[in-house]
């Protein structure tokens, strides 16, 4: 009883866990369920009292008197008609509904106490589903067999719908004491249940992988969560730290900003020419970024002031040029199109580009690149040392985080 009411507790959101991960403006729009108790879903305590009181079921001396069972479907499948969190949304509608007929076929008409879909939580596409499975029980020696709660039984009979399947042959997979094999039970639901989301709520549901064939380790949510929350904050100060990267070589390359280092200390001049506004945003920016950044950068400012060098002994135009190449460089590297620079004692300088673009695109970035390759590759290669020095890129953060090494197939 003390578990029972611990899920209560959690339900009405008056748990330490609800202080933490729930968005409690939302907690009304939570979809609940009870026919014990259809005033106070949430009343779990009541409600299995009132599913004692009317199916006169007894409980088992020393034996579980409940399941807390948990029915999952891709998120994805949900927002395919709409926000994964939203109850009016059909598709979550269809879960919560079928969650319960899939509880009531397998374990009995009148086993389903309660059952609740939370939509005030990050997570989507969850069904909580609380059961009190039942068998008649022997009475022995004379006494009447009697209705008995019986969480073992129910599991039971639904692992024997769901046998391991024979050997190639046909001859019955052993156990290490030569015996026929039997699935475990809580993975004989996951089939039961896989097979029902896929009848009643979406063909393409498949029931996930077992863990005995990936060798995956479960990782509780709160970590998981805790884990994307902290990527989020890095993928955001890497993004930061790029946006301003790139905003200070596009400043360095109109002659706004230079970048110097000397005696041992960074040093930034802004133009006189700009606004009070522009030159405080642009030391911002530069007090915004790393040490070694700031070094880089400053090696940057060298490699345009070599360029404007380079102008004297060129047209007004060629300058331009070289001005729209280094800065092309800088935005192509930021976009992936090319992914660095390096200087080979054979052939010189080469710009990298990424093998994901079109050769239309590459044609076009060599057509602006290559001609000023002497000072554009040694421009793109102090950018990228600028980026290796981070500790992670936004890309490689969203890599991560879409090789999770989950699968969202439906589960319990």
């Amino acid at each position: 009883m003390a578990t029972i009411r611990m899920a209560e507790a959690h339900g009405k959101r008056e748990d330490e866990v609800s202080e933490k991960r729930v968005e409690k403006s939302r907690t009304f729009l939570n979809l609940v369920a009870s026919r014990y108790s259809p005033a106070a879903p949430l009343e779990l305590e009541i409600a299995y009292k009132a599913f004692k009181e009317a199916t006169g079921a007894s409980e088992g001396k020393g034996a579980a008197i409940m399941a807390h069972m948990i029915a999952v479907i891709s998120p994805d499948v949900l927002a395919e008609t709409g926000d994964p969190r939203d109850p009016n949304n059909p598709k979550v509608q269809a879960l919560f509904e079928q969650a319960q007929a899939w509880a009531r076929s397998e374990f009995g008409e009148e086993s389903l106490i309660a059952a609740r879909l939370d939509v005030d939580e990050k997570g989507a596409g969850v069904v909580d589903l609380f059961v009190c499975p039942t068998a008649m029980q022997s009475g022995g020696r004379g006494r009447k067999p009697k209705l008995t709660i019986s969480v073992k039984s129910g599991l039971e009979a639904v692992a024997k719908k769901y046998p391991i399947p024979p050997n190639e042959d046909g001859t019955p997979v052993l156990n290490k004491y030569g015996r026929p094999k039997k699935k475990r039970n809580y993975s004989a639901l996951q089939d039961s249940w896989g097979d029902w989301a896929s009848q009643h709520i979406d063909q393409r549901l498949r029931r996930g992988d077992p863990k005995k064939d990936t060798q995956r380790k479960h990782v509780h949510a709160d970590l998981l969560r805790e884990r994307a929350e902290e990527l989020d904050r890095r993928e955001r100060a890497i993004e930061e730290k790029e946006r301003n990267t790139a905003a200070i070589v596009r400043a360095i390359g109109k002659d706004e900003i230079r970048l110097s280092f000397q005696g041992g200390k960074h040093k930034t001049a802004t133009s006189t020419a700009l606004s009070e506004e522009r030159r405080a945003a642009l030391k911002q920016m530069v007090r915004s970024l790393p040490s070694d950044t700031r070094s880089i950068l400053a090696e940057v400012t060298e490699l345009k002031l070599d360029a404007t060098a380079t102008k004297e002994a060129a047209q007004e135009s060629g300058h331009d040029a070289i001005l729209k190449a280094m800065q092309s460089g800088a935005e192509a590297f930021y976009r992936r199109e090319v992914i660095g620079a390096e200087e080979a004692p054979e052939t010189g300088w080469r710009i990298n580009y990424s093998d994901q673009i079109t050769e239309r695109r590459r044609g076009v970035l060599s057509a602006i690149l290559e001609p000023f390759r002497l000072v554009v590759a040694p421009f793109i290669a102090a950018i990228a040392r600028a980026v290796r020095r981070w500790d992670v890129t936004a890309k490689e953060v969203a890599d991560e985080r879409n090789d999770s090494g989950w699968d969202y197939g439906p589960g319990l």
